[in-house]
């Protein structure tokens, strides 16, 4: 039986519950173990999907799926969506239109001043930009997953850059990377490592915007990769002390700098993407 059909049918019987004796219901979870045994969900374990809300409310109050932490397959935990007014049940409410993590302990998260120079073994700046989709994204919400991140500076004018971007959007690989990372390109695609490019120029030299990184994301379309237009021209650029364009960084879940792109290198360094991969066991 479908989930939706499942619902419906605890639904239509709803209306009998005070006309009929009290059923069990071992686990306390205003979901009787009869309803447990029709939806499939534990009759011992008040959350069965452990995503912070009992299953009698999942079914009776929020209509969402008790067996699955995101209901609606968007990313976000139906508690976090339900805590911060989105809809656990459509997947196009939610934190970002792309998608992306939120951590909403980020707050606590102590990083080096984006008006410094960073260096490895330091939590790397706050950057907040807007991406392709005009969201305004937080780079910090993407620390605390649990999964590595690699932190890609470029400029849209940038042949070098444009390479890069093409191989990971499954075009030309022109620098051999799949070669020399395999497995790299499936590892984003499958969320294992994060990838964020922070533009900070357009074709003009000019600081980027909203429609640099919109205009990047026609050219090289990714769906797990934001691209985020730096507020201040070269602010990670400055802040991570780097003489040219594009340089690569591995952060940890911690956003701690692990990999630092060569200073001032007079060529590319792609040494992060390893980094990454070993940070993510691959």
């Amino acid at each position: 039986m479908s989930w939706p059909k499942t619902l419906t049918c605890l639904l239509c019987f709803a209306f009998l519950a005070a006309c009929t004796p009290t059923e069990p219901d071992a686990d306390g979870d205003g979901l009787s173990d009869a309803d447990e045994a029709t939806v499939g969900s534990d009759p011992n374990n008040a959350d069965t999907d452990g995503d912070g809300l009992s299953d009698g409310d999942e079914v009776w109050e929020h209509s969402t799926n008790p067996l699955e932490s995101d209901t609606d397959g968007d990313g976000y935990d139906d508690s976090l969506e339900l805590e911060n007014g989105f809809d656990p049940n459509d997947d196009d409410s939610g934190f970002y239109t792309g998608h992306w993590p939120y951590n909403p302990d980020k707050d606590d998260i102590d990083g080096v001043s984006m008006s410094s120079i960073a260096n490895e073994g330091d939590v790397i700046g706050r950057l907040v930009g807007v991406d392709q989709f005009g969201d305004e994204v937080d780079l910090y919400d993407f620390g605390g997953q649990g999964k590595p991140i690699i932190i890609d500076v470029s400029a849209q004018w940038c042949p070098p850059c444009m390479n890069t971007a093409e191989w990971l959007a499954g075009g030309n690989d022109v620098y051999n990377l799949s070669a020399s990372y395999p497995g790299f390109v499936d590892a984003v695609a499958d969320g294992d490592i994060y990838w964020v490019t922070i533009m900070e120029q357009n074709n003009s030299g000019a600081p980027a915007t909203q429609q640099t990184s919109e205009e990047w994301d026609d050219d090289y379309p990714n769906e797990k990769v934001p691209v985020i237009a730096d507020p201040e021209m070269n602010g990670m650029m400055d802040h991570l002390d780097q003489g040219g364009f594009p340089n690569f960084h591995a952060v940890n879940s911690d956003l701690e700098i692990e990999y630092l792109n060569m200073r001032n290198a007079t060529q590319l360094d792609f040494e992060a993407l390893a980094v990454a991969m070993e940070l993510a066991g691959l």
